[in-house]
């Protein structure tokens, strides 16, 4: 380690900036790039998305909005359709979409179902049943 460091080192440590404080920064910082990427993304799709309808996002009504949403599979039943659509109002959405998307809040995800039809004890009886041709014992 050089002098030169040293100081650096205890320059850091005088305003309170420890090993811990700077990865939480820095964390905090990357976070808000990932955010910033993933509504950027968004916004392009979506940009792509009304040009195939032959509209601009300046044009887009919470219709357009809405059928993008659902085509990404992501929430839109928040959305009030009473109120006019104009670009702060897109750009807030989007950005509260990408945050849905990176903590995976969206109700649109499939979550996890069960394979079993229905009929809990006919399928567990066909499960005894095979493994006992199997030549396990079981007991219920």
């Amino acid at each position: 380690m050089k002098i030169n460091d040293v100081i650096i080192e205890s320059q850091i440590n005088e305003f309170g900036l420890t090993k811990k404080s700077r990865a939480v920064r820095r964390g905090r910082k990357e976070g808000k790039e990932k955010l910033k990427q993933v509504t950027v993304a968004l916004y392009q799709d979506l940009a792509q998305f009304l040009g195939v309808k032959g509209k601009k996002i300046s044009k887009a009504d919470t219709a357009d909005i809405i059928e993008f949403l659902n085509t990404k599979g992501l929430d839109s039943s928040d959305i009030d359709t009473d109120l006019p659509m104009n670009k702060s109002r897109i750009d807030k959405i989007l950005k509260v979409k990408a945050k849905d998307k990176l903590f995976k809040k969206s109700p649109k995800t499939p979550e996890f179902k069960s394979q079993r039809s229905g009929n809990d004890d006919q399928d567990l009886q066909k499960m005894i049943d095979a493994l006992k041709a199997a030549g396990y014992s079981v007991t219920k």
